[in-house]
């Protein structure tokens, strides 16, 4: 294998010295920016800086520069054709311009990102969808340096828009024409600074590394007084500047990169890393001129109206006349609808979450049902796109998407406008309008998106297994590509009223709001859509996601698959230890338990694994959590140097030399780490979404142990070294009693996968279909529903729900909720 020290060591070069020449060369107080960010004094945080900073020598040096010219001439006025080992389809049209560091007061980037890039009416995306030939495109500086500026448009393409690919780079080139005519209006780079304005105002908390790292990124760049708003904020409109940068794209200086499978056989070079097949040709003198001077304009292509969803009301809600709000109050309940509530009095931001769940059954119970849920969410966020891209330029954005047991809504930010977006989301996703040029386009972005699942990682692969052979009911990513590629236009039309009929509605709005303006939005997606006989009782509880009971023994069963990509050399495993024993309502002995276990577990082993057995670049332990509260403890290895039947021992030999390593840990040791578990857990929401992200999964997992963490962190606190002992020789140990071991292994190219005569009887029960695994095995018992009361807030509540039709009667019986983890950053991984 070649490697980056063998050129230099073929030309004399010693590539260690010449970095630790590199290092003493720039290593340099002057070239250095420093930020602290602590609970500490000013006066205490200097004196850290003087501490551990002052001795860095100031060597007076200039700090390396890049090349001015990144891209000859042989490389501008070309196309470069790429075909890629994944379904991907993009052209990518790539201009060098001169440095843009210094126009931070009238950032004209930012100006031609947001027309060139722009997805409403109007469009470069909007035609390129019209007539077939895209799915997304984005556009702006995509490298920035001090001596030159990379700047790009890059489109998301069909396959029709691969086939037309000249046509796809004409209309770019026919907006460029549009927007030169026009001109850029002051009104334009007003819209943009007042929504940068507003952005910068409200901007919530980050993570203090992200923080930090921005910080002292901007002092490299700007002035002093400008180091903490960097580049978030407009100053002055220089239409100069904006024609400046606009007139450098030109066909001369654009190198045009297309990636598709259709470039195969058409390729002249290979790269030398990786074998990517590719070829560079000119562009024509022809072309060149075609798009440089277009002889019309398509009337389709316009420049953005003005956005009428830019929020103007900033007003702060009062809290509730019961005072603020520690948790959040379930404030109207009947047999449709369930809503949730919780005034932010933490943050003082103008910004509000509404989310939604409609629990049916119609989603998940076959690969077909799946398939049209999932093209039927991707149809309803198209057909909103146009519209709601104003939306999230102003702050307020959308989310619709197929969850586990059901369909899930969001739309979250700037709460003067989100009533309006609401209602069009909820009017859409009853009843879109499903043409069928749009249907055929999301079709075939679905397929190539699953069809891609197979370049994945090996270690991703195992995931995604192991939790194919868990829950019931889950189906394979072979299963819903095959059932996609059937799905017609009708299915999806007379599937659609199916995925909402009798659907249980439960939502939660959090943030800057009142009780009333909650129940006036969970009303909107009620009265539109939810049905009046939505599942109850048993009916729903048949219908939930149910998790397969691991068969007891030290060995476990294992399901064994070669890797999707036949040139994947990587193999990889993931070994699970099913915790079937869950904890009541209210308690966290076991979760408290596997959560510092785990924490005490992750450094030995990547240290062990990773550092001195070198096994792999990926390794990794943690907790798992699937539907039901089942939690699981795993390990994952990723590896080329060994197949993955050795990787189970290595675990299980780690396993062993764990136990004696905790149990050899001295007490100030094991304090120290427990210690660190409680700080995690009592460490306080940054942010309006994160706080957010703590209480949906709750409502989703019908738990409703609101403000879990605090109390499982009194549980870690009384742990002893003894329990955490007894904990792992109960459940994870080689003899263990309650040991339910799954282990799943992905077989790359280097390895052959065994069949079914290579393991030995009375070892491991081996999966050949986890079809037949699941109906074999018990399903592990759903937690109990906790009895809900609903609580009055105030007089606002009873007045909106009377207005409503509704009622808040506290004595109805309880209603099943979801019970799904949320998506994206609202997913509960550990509880």
């Amino acid at each position: 294998m070649t490697t980056l020290r063998d050129e230099p060591e073929k030309q004399g070069i010693d590539l260690r010295t010449r970095l630790l020449e590199f290092h003493a060369r720039y290593y340099s107080a002057n070239v250095m920016r420093l930020v602290l960010l602590g609970r500490e004094s000013l006066d205490d945080l200097q004196a850290l800086a003087i501490r551990f900073f002052a001795a860095i020598e100031n060597k007076a040096v200039d700090p390396p520069q890049h090349p001015k010219d990144p891209f000859t001439p042989a490389e501008l006025g070309k196309r470069l054709d790429v075909v890629p080992v994944k379904e991907s389809r993009s052209i990518e049209l790539s201009w060098l311009l001169p440095s843009i560091r210094d126009k931070y007061r009238t950032s004209p980037q930012s100006i031609l990102s947001h027309l060139l890039g722009h997805e409403g009416p109007g469009s470069i995306l909007s035609l390129l969808k019209a007539r077939g030939w895209a799915n997304g495109l984005s556009a702006g500086p995509s490298d920035a340096q001090e001596a030159f500026c990379i700047f790009s448009v890059s489109v998301d393409c069909t396959d029709e828009g691969i086939a037309n690919s000249e046509g796809v780079i004409s209309v770019v080139y026919q907006y460029l024409a549009r927007l030169k005519a026009e001109g850029v209006q002051p009104w334009v780079f007003e819209e943009c600074r007042d929504i940068a304005a507003m952005n910068f105002r409200f901007k919530s908390k980050s993570k203090p590394m992200q923080y930090t790292t921005a910080i002292a990124t901007n002092m490299q760049a700007l002035p002093a007084d400008l180091t903490l708003a960097g580049y978030a904020l407009f100053f002055d409109f220089s239409i100069e500047d904006i024609n400046a940068l606009s007139s450098a794209l030109t066909p001369e200086n654009m190198l045009v990169t297309v990636v598709s499978k259709a470039c195969e056989g058409t390729t002249d070079q290979e790269e030398q890393w990786y074998g990517t097949k590719y070829k560079l040709a000119d562009l024509s003198a022809e072309l060149q001129t075609q798009w440089r001077h277009p002889e019309a304009i398509d009337p389709m292509l316009q420049l953005p109206a003005k956005n009428a969803f830019i929020p103007t009301d900033f007003a702060l809600r009062s809290p509730p006349a019961t005072g603020p709000m520690a948790e959040p109050a379930l404030i109207h309940r009947d047999d449709q609808l369930l809503v949730w509530f919780k005034h932010d009095n933490t943050f003082s931001k103008p910004k509000a979450n509404f989310l939604a769940q409609l629990q049916t059954p119609a989603v998940n119970d076959s690969p077909e049902a799946m398939a049209k849920t999932m093209l039927y969410m991707d149809m309803v966020d198209e057909e909103l796109n146009e519209y709601a891209y104003a939306a999230d330029i102003a702050g307020l954005h959308f989310q619709v998407s197929a969850i586990r047991e059901g369909v899930e809504l969001l739309v979250f930010g700037y709460n003067h406008k989100l009533i309006n977006l609401l209602t069009r989301v909820v009017e859409t996703l009853a009843s879109p309008a499903l043409s069928l040029p749009v249907f055929n386009r999301i079709k075939e972005r679905k397929i190539k998106g699953l069809r891609n699942l197979s370049y994945s990682q090996p270690y991703q692969q195992a995931m995604r297994n192991q939790v194919l052979c868990q829950e019931s009911p889950r189906w394979s990513v072979e299963d819903r590509l095959a059932a996609l590629e059937e799905v017609s236009l009708e299915d999806l039309r007379y599937f659609g009223p199916q995925v909402l009929r009798r659907a249980l509605l439960e939502v939660l709005v959090h943030g800057n709001a009142t009780p009333a303006e909650a129940l006036a939005g969970a009303q909107v997606v009620a009265s539109t859509i939810a049905s009046a006989r939505p599942f109850q009782g048993h009916a729903c509880g048949a219908m939930r996601v149910r998790v397969v009971e691991f068969p007891l023994g030290p060995e476990g069963c294992v399901y064994r698959r070669q890797a999707l990509n036949p040139a994947e050399k990587n193999s990889a495993i993931e070994v699970t230890f099913q915790i079937s024993d869950q904890d009541p309502p209210g308690g966290f002995d076991v979760s408290a338990r596997l959560q510092l276990l785990m924490h005490l577990v992750k450094e030995p082993c990547f240290n062990e694994l990773r550092t001195k057995e070198q096994l792999g670049y990926i390794v990794f332990s943690g907790i798992v959590a699937s539907v039901g509260r089942v939690l699981n403890a795993r390990f994952i290895v990723q590896s080329e140097v060994m197949d993955p039947k050795g990787l189970d021992d290595r675990i299980e030999a780690f396993l062993v030399f764990f136990r004696d390593f905790l149990e050899t840990m001295s007490d100030e040791e094991f304090a120290t780490n427990r210690q660190a578990v409680v700080d995690r857990h009592l460490e306080k929401p940054k942010n309006l979404n994160e706080e957010t992200n703590e209480i949906w999964p709750e409502i989703q997992l019908g738990r409703y142990e609101f403000g879990w963490l605090p109390k499982r962190a009194e549980v870690v606190k009384t742990l002893s070294k003894a329990d955490i002992l007894a904990f792992f020789d109960q459940y994870i140990g080689v003899e263990a009693a309650q040991r339910r071991k799954l282990s799943v292994q992905i077989f790359g190219s280097i390895f052959p996968l065994p069949d079914q005569g290579a393991i030995q009887a009375g070892d491991a029960e081996v999966l050949e279909d986890p079809a037949v695994f699941k109906a074999s095995h018990p399903l592990l018992p759903l937690p109990p529903i906790p009895a809900l009361r609903t609580v009055s807030l105030a007089s606002d509540v009873q007045a909106a729900a009377a207005d409503a039709g509704g009622t808040s009667s506290s004595d109805k019986p309880p209603v099943a909720p979801g019970e799904d983890d949320a998506p994206g950053d609202a997913k509960s991984s550990d509880n």
